[in-house]
This record gives C-alpha cells, sequence and structure tokens, in this order.
C-alpha cells in the first residue's frame, strides 16, 4: 500500500532506550540520526525501507512493547508525523457503535401497552 514516494522514519518516545534496542535489532543494526522535522525541533529518528516496514512497527508496538511516533517525508518536503495513527479501525469504529446502539435501546424508556391503562387496569 505504498502510494506515497518519499521517506519513512522510526522516532523511539517513552522507554527511549528499549525502543532503541528493539529497532537497531530488528532494523538490522541500524544507526539513526538526527533531522529537522516539520516542528521544527530536532527528532532523533530511524530509517525504515517503506510504508510497509513502518506499519509492521506501528501495529506491532505493544507486543514489542516500545513506544514509537512514525514519520514521513514526501519527495523533498518536510518531514511529517504520518496520520494513519491518528485513525481508528474498522472494527474499533464497529464496536463503537454497537455499544452506542446498544445503550440507546437500554434508555429508551417502555412505553405502555395499548390494552392496559398505567394506574387504573393493571393487567392480571
Amino acid at each position: 500500500m505504498e502510494t506515497k514516494k518519499g521517506k519513512w522514519f522510526i522516532e523511539p518516545i517513552g522507554d527511549v532506550s528499549r525502543s532503541n534496542e528493539v529497532l537497531i535489532k530488528n532494523l538490522k543494526g541500524a544507526e539513526g540520526s538526527t533531522h529537522q522535522c516539520n516542528d521544527g525541533k530536532p527528532h532523533y529518528l530511524y530509517d525504515c525501507t517503506g510504508y510497509t516496514q513502518a506499519k509492521s512497527f506501528w501495529d506491532s508496538r505493544r507486543s514489542l512493547q516500545i513506544d514509537i511516533r512514525i514519520w514521513f517525508q514526501e519527495e523533498h518536503g518536510k518531514i511529517k508525523p504520518h496520520k494513519f495513527l491518528l485513525t481508528k479501525s474498522p472494527v474499533a469504529i464497529a464496536v463503537k457503535k454497537q455499544i452506542t446502539v446498544v445503550k440507546a435501546k437500554r434508555n429508551k424508556p417502555k412505553q405502555p401497552d395499548n390494552e392496559t391503562d398505567l394506574f387504573d387496569n393493571p393487567r392480571h
């Protein structure tokens, strides 16, 4: 799904020593380097081979027990944080919709039957 041409980067955050160790091991001993990014600050980033590798690290960050941020640079543009970090998966959206529907049904007030009057004639 590499639709954009450019470079992909991974930035270790949080427990940086743990993240650095895992990234170096899995990126075949790659060395990171400091890059100036679109926020005007320098960030220590590791080069990725492409979208697939960056997404793979992002998807397995919990199992690898690392905190990372993914960055992308189009052709000769500035390095920017990548947006898939902020989107929810289709499964998460579906689950949230189901929960909302169930809550809405539970909170709906009960309507009286047409056959009974709630106060004068209880059903036997």
